[in-house]
């Protein structure tokens, strides 16, 4: 129900405008002449100035239309300009299926935003899958913001439906390009923008000098291995070019090696998929006591989640790796044999046999269909082992398969091109070492290669695919160790880092450190777990710090990186943000 003095205005304006437009009709007191192709409209400055900053800017700078009041317009139809000074006039609306593309050129051309408004509002009440390209190349080559966000947003909405129809066949390059590598693009499977580049391809034999430019954009990792085989591999203009063989391969590389996947930096669409940082570690429960527990954290969004907890307590010093779609834990304080792997898609854990050794403290990684604990402590017979086992995933046994040449537990390992490296760890006289030993799984044979710059225990390490691995030292600092050339360089130092029992995982250029056991003495007993969280970027070098950002103090014993489905992730009950 509108006021007294709403309606009050509202009838003065309405009284005004019939006025003004009675006036225009019969042609009275105007005093200026607009020309327009060969029609001529007599009109008034003062209503011109108020409706279109465009005449305002004309008539209040003295040029010389404003001395003779004559006005030439050029670019505008005479009937378009008769619906702009009708609408001036009367307000009503005059906008058609038939004109509504001229008169939003007419409205930004002479700067009548409410017209342009309105002629904005009625493109897109119109806009369906055949005519929404159109409609954002109109708004772009006028610089209408709404419309062309609004459009482009119903183009990423509807691409499967748009991807079938002749318009999309005639996007240009830079369009395609634009659409394709969006992250908001929603579609079913990335199967279909496939099939929908090599549609827009196939329409014209010239296009295929652009092969590579458009297959750079693709993201095949997230394409089934089946249609990377038999609808990319071998389609003959991919094989005749370098570059998109390449990125075939990588493509390939990442299904045919699972174990590799935690160091591919996938793009993902803002759909059902979701990378995640998975962290099993202890937290405080009761006097004494701790409990395994299972967060997931999107750095993204910088939300936790959680996870299903082990089914039984394995204790303390714990490892962890991630193969495919499945995590698996090995050892632990209360159950050393004990070997366990949860299905990120399942929700579930699942008893694996146990080990041949029972360990602690010791390293877990995959390597070529297999998972390797290296090194480690024996609680019961209080040795520091050789020992590597093998667990053959798919005949589900246990091996022991060769020994490091130094004993060491406490310490870090990456497995890289068939070969194991181990960093560092706690040799059996309970020095620290810092030597670097490489496990060949072909020939099941260990050799020392190389040296840190200092010895290292209780660290831990993440590797990318160019073969670099980063070494996190409790005091914080960062080594890199390059595989191929067997250099190691300090590489950064985080500040106000000091503690072990924490984790490490490396996202997209960034390093991030979780929670862990503070080794600083002043520390009060029982609070020595820790809920920071810090980050590392790698290009920069730089390290900031999120106070109290996890959910719980918390000491972590393996943190994967997985890509996972929303629908298994249940929000942690308490939504924290980062607090620099």
């Amino acid at each position: 129900m509108t006021s007294p003095v709403q309606d009050w205005k509202e009838s003065t304006a309405t009284c005004l405008q019939t006025g003004i437009f009675k006036s225009y009709t019969a042609g009275l007191y105007t005093d200026v002449e607009i020309q327009v192709e060969k029609k001529t409209f007599k009109s008034h400055k003062v209503i011109l100035s108020a409706f279109s900053d465009y005449f305002h800017a004309m008539f209040s700078s003295g040029m010389k239309e404003s001395q003779n009041n004559v006005v030439c317009i050029k670019d505008i139809s005479s009937i378009i300009f008769e619906n702009v000074l009708s609408f001036a006039y009367s307000g009503e609306d005059c906008v058609t299926i038939e004109n509504a593309e001229d008169l939003l050129r007419a409205s930004v051309l002479l700067q009548i935003r409410c017209l342009q408004s309105r002629c904005e509002s009625f493109l897109l009440e119109q806009t369906t899958a055949e005519n929404c390209i159109g409609i954002w190349r109109l708004a772009q080559s006028l610089n209408c913001e709404k419309l062309k966000e609004t459009s482009w947003e119903f183009i990423l909405k509807e691409f499967e439906v748009i991807s079938q129809l002749d318009e999309f066949l005639g996007l240009d390059k830079e369009e395609l390009i634009s659409i394709i590598c969006n992250d908001n693009l929603t579609v079913t499977n990335e199967e279909n923008v496939c099939d929908a580049v090599f549609r827009w391809l196939e329409r014209d034999e010239s296009r295929l000098s652009y092969l590579a430019d458009v297959f750079e954009e693709l993201r095949l990792q997230l394409v089934s291995l089946q249609y990377l085989l038999e609808k990319v591999d071998f389609n003959p203009a991919v094989r005749n070019s370098e570059t998109c063989t390449k990125l075939v391969k990588h493509a390939l590389d990442y299904h045919l090696y699972p174990e590799r996947r935690e160091m591919y930096n996938v793009p993902l669409r803002n759909g059902n998929k979701v990378e995640v940082i998975v962290l099993i570690g202890k937290t405080p429960q009761g006097r004494e006591q701790k409990l395994i527990e299972v967060y997931c954290y999107s750095p993204s969004d910088c939300r936790w989640f959680t996870m299903p907890p082990l089914p039984s307590n394995i204790g303390r010093y714990f490892s962890c790796c991630v193969y495919g779609d499945y995590i698996y834990v090995s050892g632990g304080t209360e159950r050393p044999i004990a070997c366990l792997k949860l299905h990120i898609g399942r929700r579930d854990w699942i008893h694996c046999r146990s080990m041949n050794f029972g360990r602690l403290r010791h390293a877990m990684v995959a390597e070529r269909s297999s998972v390797y604990v290296v090194g480690g402590f024996d609680p019961i017979t209080d040795v520091t082992y050789h020992s590597i086992e093998k667990y053959d995933i798919a005949q589900e046994t246990w091996k022991e398969i060769g020994e490091l040449t130094s004993a060491v537990d406490a310490l870090s390992a990456a497995a890289y091109k068939g070969k194991i490296y181990v960093f560092g760890g706690w040799l059996k006289d309970c020095d620290h070492a810092a030597c670097v030993q490489c496990f060949d799984t072909a020939t099941n044979e260990c050799t020392i290669i190389d040296c840190l710059p200092d010895p290292a225990k209780f660290s831990r390490c993440v590797q990318s695919l160019d073969g670099c691995v980063y070494i996190m030292y409790p005091t914080g600092e960062v080594v890199r160790y390059k595989i191929g050339t067997m250099e190691a360089e300090k590489f950064a130092k985080i500040s106000g880092f000091k503690r072990y029992n924490f984790g490490l995982t490396m996202f997209h250029d960034k390093l991030f450190a979780f929670g862990g056991e503070s080794d600083d003495p002043t520390v009060e007993e029982g609070t020595e777990l820790c809920r920071n969280l810090f980050e590392l970027d790698l290009t920069s070098r730089t390290s900031k710090m999120y106070s109290d950002l996890m959910p719980n103090p918390f000491e972590s014993y393996g943190s994967v990186r997985v890509v996972m489905n929303r629908d298994f992730l249940i929000a942690y009950k308490k939504e924290l943000g980062p607090k620099q």
